[in-house]
């Protein structure tokens, strides 16, 4: 899998959720689904690069594209960088209830997006509850036009 292209495909859909969010009023699930997904990013992030910082406890809603950037960025530097030797080194890290866990690089990478993945489907749920139009973020479109 190419992780470069997931994270720009990341990247992209987050854009358009932001976006997205900049057309509606303000819902407080929404914001907390989008600073989480953002959070965690940056955790996973300072994870692999073995950099021990804490939980992004940041949630101000207007800070979150610069997160969405800056995020994105380091992503893909640091997928830049890594060789397949690389990505098959397992990591050491503690879960936020201090518990230490193994996992391979690339499986981090695929959890990362994955996870955004996630979130990012139960935003557009939330807008479907309160009626807000929602827009296409699927891979399959991204790649169709964007990609």
């Amino acid at each position: 899998m190419k992780f470069q292209e997931l994270n720009n495909y990341d990247f992209w859909a987050n854009k358009v959720i932001l976006e997205a969010m900049a057309h509606y009023p303000r819902d407080s699930k929404t914001d907390a689904l989008l600073h989480h997904v953002l959070s965690a990013s940056e955790l996973w992030y300072w994870r692999l690069v073995r950099d021990p910082r804490p939980w992004n406890e940041n949630d101000n809603p207007l800070l979150f594209s610069s997160r969405a950037i800056d995020i994105s960025q380091k992503l893909n530097d640091f997928i830049g960088r890594q060789t397949t030797a690389g990505l098959e080194e397992f990591i050491t890290f503690k879960t936020l209830i201090g518990e230490v866990k193994q996992a391979k690089r690339q499986d981090v990478l695929h959890h990362i997006f994955n996870h955004a993945t996630h979130h990012r489907a139960q935003i557009l749920m939330r807008w479907s509850e309160i009626n807000v139009q929602r827009p296409s973020i699927d891979y399959i479109y991204y790649i169709s036009n964007y990609a």
